[in-house]
């Protein structure tokens, strides 16, 4: 069944005040948890069993640079859910296929928000992008 929405509660991004001069090597690190889960009661027809993942987001950068922190919920309707509930609450645990569509959708929304977040505190973004090169001479163009 599909995630049906994704909703950031809360932002929090810092710099340090100590920040490296010159070339510093940089490691950007983003790491997304589930903190719980719980049935969601959602006001739409045909929107029964829908649970809620709670999660948090946080892309550090090290040598204590900074970091940008999402909280939020991942909305997903499951024929499943009550199996779903039941194993979070006795295990603390999700089934792998289900943990990784959840905290892929979590990796998308947070990234993406994050590239601007990270642009205004003058950090380098949270991914990396494709860099155009020169054509080396000698060399084909590869498309």
């Amino acid at each position: 069944m599909p995630i049906i929405g994704l909703n950031i509660n809360s932002v929090n991004a810092e710099i340090s005040d100590k920040m490296p001069r010159g070339n510093v090597n940089i490691n950007i690190n983003s790491t997304p948890k589930i903190a719980g889960i719980e049935k969601k009661d959602v006001n739409m027809i045909g929107m029964d069993d829908v649970i809620s993942f709670a999660f948090s987001f946080e892309t550090k950068y090290e040598p204590d640079i900074g970091k940008i922190e999402f909280t939020g919920e991942v909305l997903y309707q499951s024929i499943d859910a009550k199996n779903i509930l039941n194993k979070w609450k006795k295990e603390k645990k999700i089934n792998d296929d289900l943990a990784v569509e959840v905290l892929n959708a979590v990796f998308r929304k947070c990234l993406s928000k994050g590239i601007d977040i990270a642009m205004e505190l003058r950090l380098p973004p949270p991914i990396s992008f494709p860099m155009v090169k020169t054509k080396e001479e000698g060399q084909e163009y590869v498309g």
